[in-house]
């Protein structure tokens, strides 16, 4: 059963594609408002309905003819306005009916109103004036259905909107579109009834005089029949000159019309001019137009005005009317027309009471007698109906039909034996005893044996009427023994005799004598051999009659005897059972209340499968002693089998009244057997298949035992129950109970597969949100999911990505714990340990490294480390039986905590970490060398020279494109007395920032410093001769670990030195010494150390005295700075350093730009924005200097740029698309990151080219 409620149910029936469906769902549109409740219906409902405006017509029908019910399904009068919108196009549409249907709807809304709505009111004047619109032009369809509304809605106004409404009324009755007139001219008779005698006579006759002089018939023909009904109005206004003068002359041009059609219309009503004009107008002019119709040669003219005559005979009085109205009965009598006859007949019997015994016998009696032998009975039969006012008025007439009455007693035509026979205790009552025996008695008798059942039933009532009102010995001696000379006759015949004793004892004036024959002849039924003669006498004796019965009580028992021994041997024939039933009859027949009669029936009837016949013996045991318990058994089984063969019956036929009758039959078993757990389940299933669920959910209820065992099929049933109800989660609790009970049951199955196959469509249609990053419709399509199968691993932990994805961090990581435990309960049964599948535990860390994240944000860095030491052994226990690596996102964003916190040891060691992990990550290097030089500032400030060498040699090893590195450890190499090193680091600095004037000064005393120039002249003389002595390896190493000598790095100035040889031959000149370089180098190189150790730098004592130093100390902004940013930062922050005077001294881009971290990690860099003051020593004045990137490092800074934004589309896809996470090899994103990476080492070497 479908999890739809009753609204969506509706709306996908009325949307099918069968217009048959279409229409049967619109007729059940009421019920399901009614569920919706007022609210649900005037926003849901309403709205729904308006879009089937252009469905077909039959459809549209069905919902015109249902809104004239909706007024209480809105909410009341008070939202009478809401079904405007739905009555506005079906009024305007084309088809006739629909349109007809929505008009009259509307009109019964309007009577529902009252004075008190006015808003209600008001809105429907409104829209009364858009649809009586006449700029609609030929679309005539608005305007006709406006003319409905007109009455209902005129009571309702005021009186300035009734002369609003009365105007627009006059423009629709003059419309130029007759079918818009035709609609005006309808209305007009009631409308005239609301208004007063001025406006009759004035506005409402000249529209009717309109009405008349239109040029369509069909207009014309409304206006002529209104004419009556207005007359009558303003007769009833006193307005008597206005008949006289326009009335009358149209009433008399009328009657001699050329159309017929007019002249029917006229006639219609004829009848209230009789009471609208003068007598004398009457008697002089309107009544011969009566008769002149009454010979109109139309037939339908002809029989409207046969009518009519009536009124006319009070008001001109019997001669004149007589004068007028024998002539046209003398014309009529032989009509053609059957109808005109039958008419004519009975109004020439009404008029016998009205006029005098001359008039009858002058005019009136050779006319019944003609109608008498009409040639059709029918005819006949309407004088026949009428013999009691012919026998009571005119005994003479009655005398002259005597003849034609008796020969009509065995007329072939049936339905005149009957009303003549009928029409006898009239004859007898105003005609005397004597005439009835002389001429009927004797043919009264004969159709108590007639062939006709009616015409037997007839003839014994009618005689035991006319007993009644004579002699009671009389009754006896002549028509008692007819009666019971029928006791030889066909069983029919019987059976009417049995009607006539019924009748007979039921007389007041009845005799002993007769009494006791009449139950001589009663009893005498009860061994009938036609079993329907005896029931009818078991059913039928009088109560005064018992005594004798049980006075027959042996005589019962023996047949009971009997009937018992012949059940015990029977063995299932009709035969023997037709026989049993005889018996068991015959003994009922003299006492009916013996218990062990009934309870043989029972079963005798029961054996035959007759279950009606002994579900009604059992009912009459238990109402003889209500204790029973056999019967009380006995008639539950009966019961059962009753109500499951009307199941049967409404299965086949699909009649929801077999299955109405059938948990009736359950109701009544339930009286006897309340724990009886089948009955509640027969009828649990009666009220679904009745659609009452709510009844089959209480029926059902009753079946379950929380305390014992309940079947499987009981809990399947009660789910589809609360399905249709609309309650799926119920439903799905209920089947999934059944399937505790029975796994392999097929509707646990079918709802198992239909169930998963629902939420993996639900599923993939969130992954397609997802992907569009609309993560609330998502989210919307999981939960949907989730509400049909709450066991899913996968909807909870994409429920958590959605929620992480939105910020909803607790939420995400309880449905993250929820995916966790299910997947850890699937496997608690086992032996073996499972471990967390990569996807769940990734969700886990990504979830916390959020909550981290919002910690280190805040300023908690201990609370983010803690989280983050979390995460980083889970990540360590994953990679230790997985083949994936670790994230070193983690150990990047737990080192920056660690970098704000100033622990830089372990900021060092997790950037090694990451850097383990990815070792061309620049991003890494850029922060591993800034927390490096962060260690050397502060060893710089400590006056720890040697130290700060190390460590800023370090960062650059990791980032050698940042002046503010060099320019720092060559001021560490100067305190060292390290001067041509110092002098090298600042040509380097120079290089990178070459606008930083601080770094000109300094280079500037060394140029000017002629020992250094000695100095500066010896060290490269001694590089030149140490020429193959130095490695590559040795200058690597030392590079990291300690302050590299003073001839172990290269720079720009070996690249003079060889230019310069190259141009000057020096290099060639030197080639014939290769032979005895070794030596030579080595003595050279000991004569240059001794030189440059014993050489004398001048310098300011300011740069000497290690007292004099600045420290470098950092303010809390430095601070800071060094925090997480927001989600949305975009920059890496640069290390900001400040003078003594709060100045900007220079901007180190430290690295490449880090850009926001990978959506597949959903993480943030934290801030790596150390700041420190760099204050120059005592004595020397340095201006503010700005450094800025070479053009070398912006090239390669953004190639690493757009080469992390590919890898983070990369990364974006599989985040967007979790699919892939399972099914795309990890192979895929290494050789995409791979290719970036080849992609950055291709650019360099193009730029260093």
């Amino acid at each position: 059963m479908s999890d739809l409620s009753p609204f969506d149910f509706f709306r996908q029936e009325a949307n099918n594609q069968d217009a048959v469906v279409r229409t049967d769902a619109m007729k059940m549109v009421g019920i399901v408002s009614a569920l919706m409740g007022p609210e649900k219906t005037r926003s849901d409902m309403v709205a729904f309905l308006q879009t089937k405006m252009e469905d077909l017509d039959q459809v549209l029908l069905v919902m015109a003819e249902k809104l004239e019910k909706f007024l209480p399904l809105v909410g009341g009068p008070e939202h009478a306005h809401a079904l405007i919108p739905l009555f506005e196009p079906l009024c305007d549409i084309e088809e006739v009916t629909v349109r007809d249907a929505a008009a009259n709807s509307c009109a019964k809304i309007l009577k529902q109103l009252g004075p008190q709505h006015k808003n209600q009111i008001i809105s429907y004047f409104e829209f009364f004036k858009r649809l009586s619109n006449e700029e609609s032009g030929e679309v005539f369809y608005a305007r006709v259905s406006s003319c409905r509304m007109v009455t209902e809605l005129y009571v309702l106004l005021n009186d300035a909107d009734k002369a609003i409404l009365r105007e627009i009324y006059g423009r629709l009755c003059r419309d130029e579109l007759p079918i818009v007139r035709r609609g005006g001219a309808l209305v007009f008779q009631n409308f005239s009834k609301l208004v007063d005698t001025e406006l009759l006579t004035n506005e409402f006759l000249t529209l009717l005089k309109t009405f008349l002089a239109d040029e369509s018939q069909t207009v014309q023909v409304i206006g002529v029949e209104n004419l009556a009904t207005y007359s009558a109005l303003l007769k009833k206004g006193n307005a008597t000159s206005i008949l006289t003068t326009d009335i009358l002359p149209l009433v008399k041009s009328y009657a001699d019309d050329h159309s017929w059609r007019i002249r029917q219309a006229l006639v219609k009503g004829f009848g209230q001019f009789a009471s609208v004009f003068l007598a004398a107008e009457v008697a002089t002019d309107v009544l011969p137009s009566l008769g002149h119709l009454a010979l109109d040669p139309e037939p339908d003219v002809r029989t409207l005005a046969v009518q009519e005559f009536v009124p006319f005979l009070d008001v001109v009085g019997s001669v004149q009317f007589i004068s007028e109205f024998a002539p046209v009965a003398q014309q009529l009598v032989e009509d053609p027309v059957n109808q005109v006859r039958k008419l004519l007949s009975e109004l020439c019997v009404d008029i016998l009471g009205k006029v005098e015994p001359e008039i009858v016998s002058a005019h009136l009696s050779d006319l019944i007698i003609k109608f008498m032998n009409d040639e059709d009975p029918l005819v006949r039969l309407r004088i026949i109906k009428k013999l009691d006012i012919i026998a009571k008025e005119a005994e003479s007439l009655c005398t002259r039909l005597t003849e034609n009455l008796k020969s009509m007693f065995n007329h072939s035509n049936w339905r005149l034996r009957k009303g003549l026979v009928e029409a006898m205790p009239s004859v007898v009552q105003h005609m005397g005893q004597d005439y009835f025996v002389d001429h009927f008695l004797n043919h009264s008798l004969l159709l108590v044996k007639d062939g006709v059942e009616e015409v037997r039933i007839a003839a014994c009532e009618a005689l035991a009427k006319i007993a009644s009102i004579t002699e009671i010995a009389w009754v006896y001696d002549r028509i008692f023994p007819t009666f019971k000379s029928l006791a030889n006759e066909d069983y029919l015949t019987r059976l009417t005799m049995m009607t006539a004793l019924e009748r007979f004892l039921a007389l007041e004036q009845v005799q002993d004598r007769f009494q006791s024959e009449c139950v001589a002849q009663i009893v005498a039924m009860s061994t009938d051999k036609v079993p329907n003669v005896r029931l009818r006498m078991a059913d039928n004796v009088p109560k005064k009659l018992d005594g004798e019965i049980l006075s027959s009580m042996q005589r019962a028992e023996a047949i009971f005897e009997k009937a018992r021994q012949l059940s015990l041997l029977c063995t299932g024939t009709s035969v023997e059972m037709e026989r049993i039933l005889r018996e068991i009859y015959k003994a009922l027949s003299f006492e009916s209340s013996v218990i062990p009669f009934h309870m043989l029936l029972a079963r005798t009837f029961r054996q035959c499968l007759d279950f009606t016949s002994a579900i009604y013996c059992y009912r009459l045991v238990l109402k003889i002693d209500p204790s029973n318990l056999p019967a009380k058994k006995s008639i539950t089984e009966v019961l059962i089998m009753k109500g499951k063969e009307y199941m049967i019956i409404g299965q086949e036929t699909k009649s929801k009244s077999k299955y109405i009758a059938a948990c009736a039959c359950f109701d009544e078993a339930l009286e006897f057997a309340r724990e009886n757990t089948e009955l509640w389940t027969l009828k649990a299933i009666c009220h679904v298949q009745c659609e009452q669920l709510l009844e089959a959910w209480e029926a059902i209820t009753k079946v379950i035992k929380p305390s014992g065992y309940t079947p499987p099929e009981v809990y399947i049933l009660r789910a589809k129950i609360n399905w249709g109800r609309g309650l799926v989660e119920q439903g799905n609790q209920d089947i999934r109970a059944a399937g505790a009970l029975q796994p392999t049951h097929p509707e646990v199955e079918g709802f198992i597969s239909r169930s998963y196959a629902k939420s993996e469509k639900l599923y993939k249609e969130a992954l397609v949100c997802f992907t569009a990053k609309k993560y609330k419709e998502s989210l919307e399509h999981i939960d949907h999911a989730l509400y049909i199968t709450n066991d899913d691993v996968k909807l909870h932990l994409m429920k958590a990505k959605l929620h992480r994805v939105m910020s909803d961090l607790q939420s995400a990581y309880e449905a993250v714990l929820k995916a966790k435990e299910l997947f850890l309960a699937s496997y608690s049964e086992g032996d073996f340990t499972m471990h967390l599948p990569h996807e769940i535990q990734k969700q886990i860390n990504l979830i916390l490294n959020e909550m981290a994240l919002q910690f280190a944000s805040t300023g908690d860095y201990d609370n983010a480390i803690l989280l983050w030491n979390r995460i980083i052994r889970e990540e360590h226990s994953s990679a230790a039986i997985s083949v994936l690596p670790m994230d070193p996102q983690y150990f990047v964003n737990r080192a920056d905590c660690y970098r704000a916190l100033h622990r830089l040891e372990d900021a060092i060691i997790d950037y090694q970490d990451a850097l383990a992990i990815h070792p061309d990550d620049w991003n890494i290097k850029t922060k591993l060398s800034l927390t490096y030089y962060l260690v050397a500032t502060d060893d710089f400030n400590a006056s720890k020279f040697r130290e700060t060498d190390v460590g800023l040699s370090n960062a650059i090893h990791f980032n050698p494109k940042v002046s503010e590195y060099y320019a720092l450890r060559g001021r560490a190499r100067y305190y060292l007395n390290a001067f041509y090193d110092a002098y090298r680091d600042f040509k380097r600095a120079l290089k990178l920032d070459p606008h930083n004037a601080e770094i000109k000064q300094r280079l500037q005393q060394f140029e000017n410093n002629d020992s250094f120039q000695l100095q500066r002249d010896a060290a490269r003389k001694l590089r030149r001769m140490r020429g193959g002595l130095r490695t590559s390896t040795a200058s690597s190493s030392s590079s990291r670990l300690e302050r590299p000598d003073i001839g172990d790095s290269s720079s720009e100035e070996e690249d003079e030195d060889d230019a310069a040889r190259k141009k000057t031959g020096t290099a060639a000149s030197s080639r014939p010494e290769k032979n005895n370089k070794k030596t030579a180098a080595q003595e050279l190189v000991e004569q240059a150390r001794k030189q440059l150790k014993g050489m004398k730098f001048h310098t300011d004592s300011t740069y000497t005295n290690e007292k004099t130093v600045w420290k470098l100390n950092p303010t809390d902004d430095d601070r800071i700075a060094m925090m997480l940013h927001p989600r949305d930062g975009a920059k890496l922050p640069t290390l900001k350093l400040l003078s003594s005077e709060d100045r900007v001294l220079s901007t180190v881009a430290a690295g490449a730009s880090t850009a926001a971290a990978s959506p597949a990690m959903m993480t943030h860099s934290v801030s790596a924005a150390g700041g420190r003051r760099a204050v120059a020593p005592v004595g020397m004045s340095l201006p503010a200097i700005t450094m800025t990137l070479p053009s070398k490092l912006k090239d390669a800074c953004s190639t690493s740029m757009k080469v992390k934004e590919k890898c983070r589309g990369v990364q974006t896809l599989l985040d967007a698309r979790p699919d892939l996470n399972r099914s795309t090899p990890w192979s895929i994103v290494d050789v995409a990151m791979e290719g970036a990476k080849q992609n950055v080492k291709v650019t360099r070497r193009r730029k260093k080219g």
